[in-house]
């Protein structure tokens, strides 16, 4: 049985064959959960923050230009396990693939080995890579020119037309930084705009342009605003 150890970050006694995975996802004031309406892990404070403080600075999962599946899933098989654990826990909208770590780490394996592949393995490398193109689209976060990043924290933040926080690139110090855009209370959830640059268009259009990038109808406060008669 794992001994556990303290956070020193938020004093919580986690089992030591755990806490890499916690401290990933350990920042004080913030806490990745479960939310409601079948929204997944969501981010939510533990503690106020007021506008245009900094909420987190966080180093990026992988990040990655484009490449074919292959190199990049060597890459990712090099990758510490609690890293490579939370990318296959994000969420893909895209895909309708559904691959668990241990089924990748095959897939690593697979692929390290190199041919031929049986049926089988062919079968989990398609779905694997399927998978992992629809984690990156639906939660990569861009970097300098073409590189993106996947992020434990800052990936969990649900969209909102009317977000309190933001997500800004700092080139200086390789994190993607959070800062809130307004005064927000402790227990509230933290979102952020996933559709940066149009948040100017009506309803019907912004709605229309979060289907086709993310595949839901944005019901938050500002779409329900918009919608009332009147």
């Amino acid at each position: 049985m794992s001994s556990a150890t303290e956070c020193s970050v938020c004093a919580a006694r986690v089992p030591s064959s755990d806490m890499p995975a916690h401290r990933l996802i350990c920042f004080p004031g913030l806490s990745v959960s479960a939310g409601q309406l079948n929204k997944g892990k969501c981010l939510f404070t533990t503690m106020p923050f007021s506008a245009g403080s900094e909420m987190l600075a966080e180093e990026a999962l992988i990040s990655s230009a484009p490449i074919e599946f292959g190199a990049l899933t060597k890459l990712l098989s090099r990758l510490p396990e609690a890293k490579c654990r939370e990318i296959f826990e994000l969420v893909d909208v895209h895909s309708g693939c559904d691959v668990t770590y241990e089924e990748a780490k095959l897939c690593f394996a697979d692929v390290e080995r190199g041919a031929p592949f049986t049926s089988a393995e062919s079968t989990r490398m398609g779905l694997t890579s399927m998978n992992f193109g629809g984690i990156l689209r639906t939660n990569s976060m861009p970097q300098d020119g073409d590189v993106h990043g996947l992020y434990a924290v800052c990936c969990r933040a649900n969209h909102s037309c009317s977000e309190n926080a933001s997500c800004q690139w700092s080139a200086a110090r390789e994190r993607q930084v959070l800062v809130a855009k307004r005064d927000i209370e402790k227990g509230e959830e933290v979102t952020v705009n996933y559709i940066q640059g149009y948040e100017g268009e009506d309803l019907e259009e912004r709605r229309a342009r979060l289907r086709d990038g993310f595949h839901f109808e944005c019901d938050c406060e500002r779409c329900g605003a918009d919608n009332e008669p009147g």
